[in-house]
């Protein structure tokens, strides 16, 4: 047990809570963004339940983000980020961006319809190009395989999702 400021704090018990259970853990982390949001529009002036909308809303995108970002310890992420930059290391950069894809399932409503086009620059850059309804191109620079992999994972998505659109 640790004391801050007078205060016992749990911390043993906090943390198995969180090996045991993550699922729970996660929905008190969601629920205490929604009730803080709710308190935060009464507070406010405005309605509880439209801030705890809100707040559980931004918990659970916060969440999502941060299984992007590379905070998610779980083995197959870091594997997978292992794999990754192995694979641009030996400059090996359609295969990174085919492991990034599959791994998140990223262009799993798009498969099928778009290829990758590499194009080496220091420049960091992704964008989608081809006409409608056709095999679209997605053309990442090398120079964005060395950015945050979060950044490059969220980019990829952005990118197949223009191609469904």
């Amino acid at each position: 047990m640790t004391n801050i400021g007078g205060l016992p704090m749990a911390m043993p018990e906090i943390s198995n809570l969180i090996t045991r259970n993550p699922g729970l853990f996660k929905a008190i982390m969601l629920t205490s963004g929604g009730f803080t949001g709710g308190l935060s529009s009464t507070i406010a002036g405005g309605k509880f339940i439209d801030g705890f909308r809100q707040g559980l809303i931004t918990s659970g995108l916060n969440h999502v983000a941060h299984s992007f970002s590379g905070t998610n310890t779980d083995e197959k992420y870091k594997q997978f980020r292992k794999g990754f930059r192995k694979l641009v290391r030996d400059e090996k950069y359609i295969e990174a961006a085919t492991l990034a894809s599959d791994t998140y399932s990223l262009d799993s409503d798009v498969k099928g319809r778009y290829s990758y086009s590499i194009t080496k620059s220091e420049k960091s850059y992704m964008t989608t190009g081809g006409d409608a309804y056709e095999n679209q191109v997605v053309e990442i620079t090398t120079g964005f395989f060395s950015d945050h992999l979060g950044d490059f994972v969220r980019a990829l998505h952005h990118e197949f999702v223009r191609v469904s659109a």
